[in-house]
């Protein structure tokens, strides 16, 4: 017959169950009527982590240290922001988007990725923010209308934060009929105001909805982006050298 060799603990209680979690068994060929215990060598255990068991936390740097400490602060922050506005939906995260866009010469596809997407109910009424997060420390003076996204002299003043986010509000807008869509920079390093707000302005009232600008704005946009790509118009560059500093191909131009 087969008798089990086993390891680990035997229960010294005869007459109970013999749970198997405490030791473990073979069975082997034996010539005897009765089994034959033999013990097997349990190899010893090995405690896993708690899941509850913080990381360790590695050794950094000094650098390190100051960044992790704005980070915490940036966190709380936000945090402090999304409270004053909750209950809210964050609708999307990194959401891409885009829509098709003729213009009198040219037929294109126009888009990007938006940061974030939050659904609000602000004075009784369901309102969607077109959130991009902006991380650097000027914030752009509001613009006067429509108009201003488009003028040259207003590039001082961020108006290609207002292109940006007026065009995604737009595709938003269009998609989500019949609810108000509002265009919004965060930033960051000023948003510990009370009443901070990183919905856009013009002049000193917020966009509540960007589709009562969206004819002029889209009218706007499909002329200046027949100009740039109109072989009549030459490509001049810009006078003001300052805009040079952080351009991508100032190279070109020397």
């Amino acid at each position: 017959m087969y008798a089990p060799a086993c390891s680990g603990s035997m229960p010294a209680v005869t007459g109970m169950p013999i749970s198997t979690s405490s030791f473990s068994c073979t069975y082997h060929a034996s010539s005897a009527s009765s089994p034959t215990l033999t013990p097997t060598p349990h190899p010893p255990l090995t405690p896993h982590p708690s899941p509850l068991t913080p990381p360790q936390m590695p050794d950094l740097s000094g650098l390190q240290i100051i960044n992790r400490a704005v980070i915490i602060h940036y966190l709380r922050q936000l945090l402090s922001i999304d409270r004053r506005i909750a209950p809210f939906t964050i609708e999307g995260l990194e959401t891409d988007v885009a829509m098709p866009l003729r213009t009198a010469n040219l037929q294109t596809v126009v888009g990007g990725r938006i940061d974030r997407l939050d659904r609000i109910v602000k004075d009784g009424q369901e309102q969607i923010r077109v959130i991009d997060y902006k991380t650097g420390s000027h914030v752009p003076t509001p613009l006067s209308g429509v108009e201003a996204i488009f003028e040259q002299e207003q590039l001082k003043n961020h108006s290609d934060y207002y292109l940006q986010t007026f065009l995604y509000s737009i595709i938003v807008s269009r998609e989500h009929t019949g609810t108000a869509v509002s265009p919004a920079l965060l930033f960051i390093q000023h948003s510990g105001a009370d009443d901070y707000s990183p919905v856009l302005k013009f002049g000193k009232e917020y966009i509540a909805d960007v589709a009562t600008h969206e004819e002029l704005f889209m009218a706007m946009l499909k002329e200046t982006i027949d100009e740039m790509f109109s072989p009549d118009t030459p490509f001049m560059p810009t006078p003001d050298r300052t805009r040079c500093t952080k351009c991508p191909y100032r190279t070109l131009c020397h």
